[in-house]
């Protein structure tokens, strides 16, 4: 399967869920997730939405490098302890549209 490439200034939603040890989704006590973009710059995020099992935010993606993706980690903890990481790849500009 082809990885999935976005452009700068795209909006998307990146989300996880959580398995148990009988890998069973699950609900953790707590989720965190971070940001980490192409330049190398980690940043927490503040808000996280739930819904039902599901787990996600929204990510405005601001740069993009052939070379290095944004990577997102989210992690849960107290019920349910499991950790996921994705990568999303942004292509750079080729365009830029001059300011009026």
């Amino acid at each position: 399967m082809a990885q999935q490439r976005y452009d700068v200034g795209d909006l998307v939603r990146v989300s996880a869920q959580f398995f148990n040890l009988d890998g069973e989704a699950a609900n953790p006590t707590s989720v965190a997730a971070a940001v980490k973009t192409p330049s190398g710059v980690t940043t927490a995020v503040d808000s996280i939405t739930q819904d039902g099992l599901t787990y996600y935010f929204d990510l405005l993606l601001t740069e993009g490098s052939n070379t290095d993706p944004y990577w997102v980690r989210f992690e849960g903890t107290g019920a349910v302890t499991d950790a996921s990481e994705q990568d999303l790849w942004v292509r750079p500009p080729n365009v830029v549209i001059p300011a009026p």
